[in-house]
């Protein structure tokens, strides 16, 4: 490849050419031929770089034409480079043929091993494909697919890819799921109504044959904040009613350590509150009206069905503070929660309320919220 600069100098006598337009000559070597403006080739000797920076070329003798000043320079590599390219395209050229019979060797030997010769002339053994395939076992020869007896690729039954398999609307009761790993809207006979707009992940496992007589269970999960479960198992073809699962999801351990149904908590201590996951999004804040006086503002009232207040006991199940509660709606839609406790009075009978008192340290009252309505998530298909 010609090397080129629009701008070089040199003197009359001189011996070296500088290049004074900036191109670089660090690809000139030693028996290149510098033509100069009109003049004739003149042998280059080597490269160097000015103080400057700019490349000079350095003659192999002293310039025999008039100087010039910042005419176009050409550099013309020497034969030795094209026939060093020549030799290395005969080498490419035996090193492909030799490839080319070693692989042929390798693809018909009946040997365990043969021997390739490297580039660089040193030999290495590999293994020959006879020795790959005498040890295939029954696997080489099955079609991929999900029916018995078939491979199964990445996303079969909704394993390994990004999104489960997507059923579409079906019914559970009677689709005969393969066991796998499917998603899905519209579904009939899930654990919750379900509609376009609304997604549930399905797991499946069959233990006997898939159909009338089958024993299979199904997980189902809810695809939205609740992330509630359900499962259920079918015997002899008969489907059994969905049973949820309780987590610290959907239930929540109260003041006297027992579990109970939850949604949104706030637990309401003397000086402050603590919400669960749920009750937070409805950002409820405590006002302290007193000493046992508590209002809890921002909330969506108590829960309408089930338990909504939980009070304190002692080891024998006697209250701790006797509590008076009530909602008081608000202008917009929220509720008002007012609390007051007061110390246990026993001097007529049951418990009643003494002089106002102080949720004990430690020790708090369970309030349960109604939940608010659950937005239906439109999954990815």
């Amino acid at each position: 490849m010609w090397i080129k600069a629009t701008q070089a100098s040199v003197a009359a006598g001189g011996i070296l050419i500088t290049i004074n337009s900036g191109e670089s000559a660090s690809a000139v070597q030693a028996g290149d031929a510098a033509i100069l403006g009109n003049n004739s080739p003149v042998e280059i000797k080597g490269v160097q770089q000015a103080v400057g920076g700019q490349w000079q070329l350095v003659l192999q003798d002293a310039w025999p034409y008039a100087a010039v000043t910042n005419g176009a320079l050409r550099v013309q590599p020497n034969g030795g480079r094209f026939e060093a390219a020549i030799q290395a395209m005969r080498d490419i050229n035996t090193y492909a043929a030799n490839t080319h019979a070693a692989m042929n060797e390798w693809l018909t030997s009946t040997a365990a091993t043969i021997s390739v010769e490297k580039a660089d002339g040193s030999s290495v053994g590999i293994p020959t494909l006879s020795s790959y395939t005498s040890n295939w076992g029954t696997a080489a020869l099955k079609n991929v697919g999900e029916e018995s007896g078939e491979l199964m690729q990445v996303g079969a039954f909704g394993l390994g890819q990004s999104v489960a398999k997507n059923t579409g609307g079906i019914d559970l009761n009677t689709a005969n799921l393969k066991t796998g790993f499917y998603s899905g809207n519209n579904w009939s006979n899930a654990p919750v109504a379900m509609s376009d707009t609304s997604w549930g992940y399905l797991i499946v496992q069959n233990l006997a044959t898939v159909g009338a007589s089958g024993y299979s269970s199904q997980i189902f999960i809810l695809n939205n904040s609740s992330s509630k479960l359900w499962s259920r198992t079918r015997i002899g073809g008969t489907w059994g009613p969905w049973l949820e699962l309780y987590s610290k999801g959907n239930t929540t351990v109260d003041s006297n350590g027992f579990i109970k149904a939850a949604s949104p908590i706030i637990k309401l201590y003397a000086d402050s509150i603590e919400t669960n996951d749920s009750a937070i999004q409805q950002s409820p804040a405590l006002v302290v009206n007193g000493v046992g006086d508590y209002t809890i503002t921002g909330t969506s009232g108590f829960a309408q069905t089930g338990w909504y207040i939980n009070t304190p006991t002692d080891a024998n199940g006697n209250i701790k503070v006797f509590v008076e509660y009530e909602q008081v709606e608000q202008p917009d839609g929220t509720y008002n929660i007012d609390v007051k406790t007061y110390e246990p009075d026993y001097s007529t009978g049951p418990a009643t309320a003494g002089a106002p008192l102080d949720i004990p340290a430690g020790r708090w009252i369970d309030i349960r919220l109604q939940a608010l309505p659950t937005p239906e998530i439109e999954a990815e298909v």
